[in-house]
């Protein structure tokens, strides 16, 4: 139609992954304040992915990548000293991805990455902004 326009992107889900993974955990070592006293508790990240359904492929990328990157920073020593762990939540559909969420919310998790489907996303958004 007149006036309407494409755009069209290439997308390699390990190098997405990784990529981002990447930037979660940079920026929640980046936004993490300097304890009062040193603390030996691990930084406990939360992740929701698509571990069943049509859809496992994905996930499983996302926390095989997010896993080999928290290895390796905890094999370097952790972010100052504090190892990181993280705690992953099955994203199913929209729905099962807001409770996945709520539940790493309740545990404490110092920060949430996913889910990365965008209507699970968009299920989760509200709920993200409202416990910022």
């Amino acid at each position: 139609m007149k006036g309407e326009s494409t755009v069209s992107y290439t997308f390699t889900v390990p190098r997405a992954v990784a990529g981002l993974s990447g930037a979660a955990l940079l920026v929640a070592s980046a936004c993490t304040p300097a304890p009062a006293a040193p603390s030996t508790e691990p930084y406990k990240i939360g992740v929701v992915a698509t571990l069943s359904g049509s859809l496992a492929f994905v996930g499983k990328v996302q926390l095989d990548a997010l896993t080999a990157l928290v290895d390796s920073v905890n094999k370097d020593g952790g972010i100052s000293g504090r190892k990181i762990e993280l705690a992953a939540e099955d994203a199913q559909d929209a729905p099962a991805s807001v409770t996945a969420f709520r539940k790493l919310d309740q545990e404490g998790v110092l920060a949430i990455y996913g889910p990365p489907i965008s209507g699970s996303l968009e299920a989760v958004t509200s709920l993200a902004n409202q416990l910022k």
